[in-house]
């Protein structure tokens, strides 16, 4: 009877206790309430597996419905009462039988559980005994049994040695057996058949086919055979049992089983892909050590979806077994079968779904034998929908986490690549996310996700945009250093020329994110504050340049060096204990970042020492000490200082950079300082003196030929203290067009952070 059908029937009759009779208890039932089945009883086990065996044997039970849901199982074995009699309601024992508790119950889920056959369950004076099995759910006396209709019979047997205890597939080798002393198996004629050790030993010796044997008989107890051909592996550690049957009759009985299993082991093969998509279309190899192909020229190959594969080829749909298609099976040396892999299912299945391939030495069905097996699992091919972050630098190393489905979990599973260069670290976090770190890669937007996996491989477009980034070492310098050495990793240094020239590569050093575009007064909206020059490549990803910080360049970016030139503004407000302060009209800018603001008229409002540390907007600046007192639109101060001092007899020559004045008018404080007065071009600094003073050299030409001009020395505007960028740009110049193809421009980023620290 079916299952369904089987649990059907019990739910019609319900769970109905059976009467116990006045003087009869659980403890103690007289042998003649053993008897016919009421109608209303239960349908017998489902099945019980195996029906015979040694001590020790672990017995499977499927019952009818669901009786495990409501109790735990427990059995007993029995002796002493007639076939086809009913087991009674829960006892312990009964008068004039013997009556042996099963061993080690354990529930597997709501119709099945395990029992081991307990050493009490004796034989007949050494030979095979038949014992009557009930099984229950409870252990009351209104308990009955799981099935109603008869006891089922469990023949316990002699367990007889077996030597050797494996072999190979298709057997062909010699086996040695040796029966108890007390139980002498082998003094008549005995068949031998060998059974799937998960199956157990068949209660009679039926049909065999190619699993029997001829046993050689050397006495009672011993005897020898030679493995048969049927006993081959059909996956991963195939076990058998040896069975002994009173004769080679269909309805000979079973005698004695093996005290252990008999191992079959296939040879070592090795898939070349043991995953791949459950639609198939996937080419694989199946490759072994040994020649497992010898002599055979048409291999059969098969996908069964069972934990085993069939014994012979088969086209039985019992084990949903699947067939490559015509021409899509290859032998192609003796030790190395190639594919294509079917469809392994009519639409996505809901996870992994594992099958065997099975290799056999022929297609002709129910004869072909085994000679190879493989697991191999049918997945969804994963998808892909993002990456965070979804951008990082060129230099790579950046650690991105890739979402999407089906992603194998294994370590080694997962290969991808991003803009066509291998991810690394790739770790696998669950079947939707995992990890990777980004390698070095040009600077680029919107690259593609290629994502391989065993079961195929996919691909995300304009998944992430490598940005030009740059790493820089040091990151910090204090404001009393004229300047320092910084070496910067990045992409691209080789083929990129920098010069002093606004229209070629340059190392910026911007307050903030550099933006080149025109503000309306030639000037950029944000543009560097200083420049780290003498570049020099060392490879295609490192550079070293000198960054100065005792001089800044212009609100337009070009390398002028900027001067502290006083300005007086005259409608300064200013709030108490605030550093905000605003002016209708002292325009303030960039350049005034780090100049001195001096009060020279009105209340007293702003300390000594104050300089601009920040600028709002034209009207608004921000101080580096707050105000004392609220003033509005009164406050008279200097932007800026005076040049340290003014000299009026310098003689200068067109085209040359040597001037000429008194004795002792220039000192070696002088050096650095930058030179103003006709003729001299903007930005000029004194490079050198002359012995006596009465000399000095520019750093530029100047522009005509004139006597006793009045020329005044300046201390250069330093790099105030701040947070500052190091930023690397294709280009220099004002207004560049940032979004045409050849130009480039590195990111804000920690790794190219830089800080001035006030001194």
């Amino acid at each position: 009877m079916s299952k369904t059908a089987s649990r059907g029937r019990r739910a019609a009759s319900g769970r109905r206790a059976r009467l116990i009779c006045a003087g009869l208890t659980t403890t103690a039932v007289g042998a003649s309430m053993f008897l016919g089945a009421p109608a209303a009883f239960a349908a017998a086990l489902d099945s019980l597996s195996p029906v015979g065996g040694p001590a020790g044997t672990v017995i499977k039970v499927d019952a009818p419905g669901t009786p495990f849901d409501t109790g735990n199982p427990v059995a007993f074995f029995a002796t002493g009462f007639a076939s086809g009699t009913a087991c009674p309601a829960y006892v312990t024992s009964i008068t004039g039988q013997t009556v042996v508790p099963a061993g080690s119950p354990t529930k597997i889920d709501s119709d099945e559980a395990t029992f081991v056959v307990p050493p009490g369950v004796t034989l007949n004076s050494g030979a095979a005994r038949e014992w009557k099995f009930c099984v229950y759910n409870g252990t009351l006396a209104t308990t009955t049994a799981v099935y109603d209709t008869t006891a089922s019979t469990f023949t316990v047997t002699p367990g007889i040695g077996m030597m050797p205890p494996n072999g190979p597939s298709g057997g062909g080798n010699q086996i040695s057996f040796a029966a108890p002393a007390a139980s002498p198996v082998f003094a008549t004629a005995v068949g031998l058949a060998f059974a799937d050790a998960g199956s157990g030993c068949p209660g009679t010796y039926g049909t065999p086919g190619s699993l029997a044997a001829a046993l050689n008989r050397a006495s009672g107890t011993a005897a020898t055979s030679t493995v048969p051909s049927g006993v081959v592996g059909t996956g991963p550690g195939t076990n058998y049992l040896a069975c002994f049957y009173s004769g080679t009759s269909n309805g000979s009985t079973l005698v004695g089983v093996s005290a252990s299993t008999y191992g079959v082991s296939l040879p070592a093969v090795t898939l070349s892909s043991p995953v791949g998509s459950w639609a198939g279309g996937n080419g694989i190899t199946l490759d072994s050590p040994q020649g497992i192909l010898v002599g055979v020229g048409a291999p059969g190959v098969l996908l069964a979806s069972a934990e085993r594969c069939p014994r012979t080829f088969t086209a039985a749909s019992g084990y949903n077994v699947v067939h490559p298609a015509a021409g899509r099976i290859r032998k192609a040396s003796d030790t190395r079968v190639a594919l294509t892999v079917p469809p392994l299912a009519g639409s996505a299945p809901a996870g992994p779904t594992p099958f065997q391939i099975c290799v056999y030495n022929g297609t002709t069905v129910g004869a072909s034998t085994m000679l190879a097996a493989a697991p191999y699992t049918a997945s969804v091919v994963q998808t892909l929908s993002s990456i965070m972050p979804a951008s990082g630098t060129a230099l790579g190393g950046t650690m991105i986490t890739v979402s999407g489905t089906g992603f194998p979990t294994a370590p080694g599973s997962i290969q991808a690549t991003l803009g066509g260069l291998p991810l690394t670290e790739i770790m696998p976090v669950n079947e939707n996310t995992f990890t990777a770190r980004t390698p070095m890669h040009g600077v680029e937007r919107n690259v593609a996700l290629v994502v391989t996996t065993p079961a195929g491989t996919r691909s995300l477009s304009s998944a992430y945009s490598f940005l030009n980034g740059i790493a820089i070492t040091p990151n910090t310098a204090s404001t009393d250093i004229d300047e320092v050495v910084v070496a910067v990793k990045g992409v691209g240094f080789l083929s990129t020329t920098f010069s002093t020239t606004v229209s070629d590569a340059h190392i910026y050093l911007v307050r903030g994110g550099y933006n080149p575009a025109d503000d309306g007064a030639s000037n950029k909206v944000n543009g560097p504050v200083s420049e780290c020059n003498d570049v020099l490549p060392i490879s295609d990803n490192e550079l070293i340049c000198t960054l100065r910080l005792d001089q800044r360049l212009s609100s337009a970016g070009t390398i002028t060096p900027q001067i502290a030139v006083g300005r007086s503004v005259t409608d300064i407000d200013t709030t108490a204990n605030s550093r905000l302060i605003s002016s209708a009209t002292a325009s303030f800018t960039a350049d005034d970042i780090g100049k001195t603001l001096t009060q020279t008229a009105g209340t007293a409002a702003v300390q000594d020492g104050t300089t601009i540390v920040d600028v709002l907007s034209g009207t608004q600046a921000i101080l580096s000490m707050k105000a004392t007192a609220t003033v509005a639109t009164s406050v008279t101060a200097r932007i800026g200082s005076a040049a340290v001092r003014t000299n009026g007899t310098v003689d200068t020559t067109n085209a040359s950079a040597e001037i000429a004045a008194d004795s002792a008018a220039f000192t070696s404080a002088d050096l650095g300082r930058v030179i103003t007065g006709a003729g001299i071009p903007a930005g000029t600094t004194i490079t050198a003196i002359a012995a006596n003073g009465a000399g000095a050299t520019l750093s530029a030409n100047a522009t005509a030929t004139a006597p006793n001009i009045t020329a005044s020395l300046h201390d250069p505007l330093g790099v105030p203290a701040g947070a500052y960028t190091l930023t690397f740009v294709t280009e220099g110049s004002l207004g560049v067009d940032t979004t045409a193809a050849g130009y480039s421009q590195s990111t804000v980023s920690a790794s190219s952070s830089f800080t001035v620290a006030a001194s």
